[in-house]
C-alpha cells in the first residue's frame, strides 16, 4: 500500500521505514528538514520525499494516499521556546492534518503520543482548555485530546488508530541523547559515569525503538476493523527494572564504568501490563528487545561511529539544544519554520483546524 510515513527523518521515522520497505509497502516521506544532518550511522536508501512542515500540507500531497503514520511534531519543550509552539504544531498541525487525510480520502490514520494513560484534572475538558488555563501540562495531555478530537472524524471510510509511547530507547540513524538509557549509555560510554533517574524505586527505560517501529507496523498490516479507533500503550513494553539490576548491567557492558542514581519526580510510572491489547489484537506482533540487549546495541553503535563527549555537548543530538542553535544561527524563525523555505507561511494558528497566520498576528485563546 501507499503511505505516508511524517517526520521520516527523525528518530522513529529512520527506523520505520526500513521496515515498511521491507515489508513492500511503497513509502513516501514528509518532513521539514530540521533534524536532517543529526545523523549517525548509514540512513535507508531514498524514497519520494516532500520537504515540508505539517502545518503546511495540502490535499495535493496526500494524493492517492491509503495510510499516514504520523510522528512528526515537538519532541522538546523548554521556557526559552514560545509556549504556543506545542499547541500549533503537535496539536493544531495534527488536527489539520487528519482533517485533510479524510478529505482527500486517506483510509488508515497511525498517530503516536507521549500520554501516559493518567487522569486529566477535571477543569480541563478539551484541547483548548489545555493550552488556555494549563499550558505547563500541554506535554502530558495533548495526545489525550487529539485521541478524542481525531476520533470524531472516524468514519466507515477513515479509520484513526493511536499508540501511546513516553519512553524510547535504542539506536537510530537519527539517534537522540536527550533520552533517559540513551543518555545513560551515551554519558558511560565517553565519560565512565553513568547518572540514572530513578522513580518509586525503579528504573523505567521504555521501549525499544525497533519495537515501537515494529509495532507501527502491525497496526498498519492489522484488519481495519480490528484497530479501528483504537489505542495501544508502548510504554516501557519491558517494564520496570531494579536499579542495582540496571546497574549490574550497565557495569557488565561497560566495565568500570560509575553508576550514580538521582531521585527524579520528573520520571513518570507506566502502565504494568502495557501490552495486553497488542497481544490480543495484533498477533504478528511481539516485542524482541530487552533492556540488556538494547545497552548491548548502543554500545556497539557508539564505538562503531565513535561518538566522543564533545559530540554529546554540541547538542547536535539533542532535539531542543539543536533547535535553539538553528534559531541563533538564523536559519530557523521562532516558529521552527526555515526561512528560506519557499512555502514558508507565519508562525502561529488562530484556532483548531486552521492555518498558520502571519507573524504580526497574535495567538488569542
Amino acid at each position: 500500500m501507499r503511505v505516508l510515513v511524517t517526520g521520516h527523518q527523525g528518530y522513529i521515522g529512520s527506523v520505520l521505514v526500513p521496515l515498511l520497505l521491507e515489508a513492500k509497502h511503497e513509502v513516501i516521506g514528509l518532513d521539514s528538514g530540521l533534524f536532517r544532518d543529526c545523523v549517525i550511522g548509514q540512513e535507508y536508501g531514498q524514497i519520494t520525499t516532500i520537504f515540508k512542515d505539517i502545518r503546511d500540507v495540502t490535499s495535493d500531497d496526500l494524493a492517492e494516499v491509503y495510510a499516514i503514520i504520523h510522528l512528526a511534531g515537538m519532541s522538546f519543550h523548554g521556557g526559552d521556546l514560545d509556549a504556543r509552539l506545542t499547541y500549533d504544531v503537535n496539536y493544531n498541525g495534527t488536527l489539520q492534518l487528519a482533517s485533510l487525510a479524510k478529505f482527500t480520502g486517506v483510509r488508515r490514520f497511525i498517530t503516536l503520543s507521549t500520554y501516559d494513560g493518567a487522569p486529566v484534572p477535571d477543569y480541563i475538558r478539551s484541547g483548548d482548555d489545555l493550552f488556555r488555563k494549563a499550558p505547563e501540562l500541554a506535554e502530558h495531555f495533548i495526545g489525550r485530546f487529539l485521541e478524542e478530537d481525531i476520533s470524531r472524524l472516524a468514519s466507515a471510510e477513515f479509520a484513526p488508530s493511536f499508540l501511546r509511547c513516553n519512553s524510547i530507547y535504542g539506536f537510530s540513524p537519527h539517534i537522540r541523547l536527550d533520552l533517559p538509557v540513551n543518555q545513560i549509555i551515551a554519558s558511560a560510554v565517553t565519560t565512565g559515569e553513568a547518572y540514572v533517574p530513578i522513580f518509586n524505586e525503579a528504573f523505567h527505560p521504555g521501549t525499544h525503538v525497533q519495537d515501537v517501529a515494529g509495532a507501527i507496523l502491525g497496526v498498519l498490516q492489522a484488519p481495519q476493523q480490528l484497530v479501528y479507533r483504537k489505542w495501544y500503550s508502548l510504554s516501557n513494553v519491558g517494564g520496570p527494572i531494579e536499579p542495582d539490576a540496571f546497574a549490574e548491567i550497565l557495569k557488565e557492558a561497560v566495565p568500570g564504568c560509575s553508576v550514580i542514581f538521582v531521585e527524579s519526580d520528573a520520571t513518570r510510572k507506566t502502565s504494568p501490563s502495557p501490552y495486553d491489547r497488542l497481544s490480543e489484537d495484533l498477533p504478528y506482533f511481539r516485542p524482541n528487545w530487552s533492556i540488556r540487549e538494547g545497552i548491548e546495541q548502543l554500545i556497539e553503535a557508539f564505538a562503531a561511529y565513535r561518538l566522543q563527549a564533545s559530540d554529546i555537548q554540541a547538542g547536535r543530538f539533542n532535539r531542543r539544544m539543536y533547535m535553539l542553535r538553528l534559531i541563533r544561527e538564523g536559519k530557523v524563525d521562532t516558529s521552527l519554520r526555515w526561512f528560506d523555505a519557499s512555502n514558508r507561511r507565519g508562525p502561529f494558528s488562530q484556532a483548531p483546524g486552521q492555518r498558520s497566520t502571519p507573524a504580526t498576528n497574535r495567538l488569542s485563546f
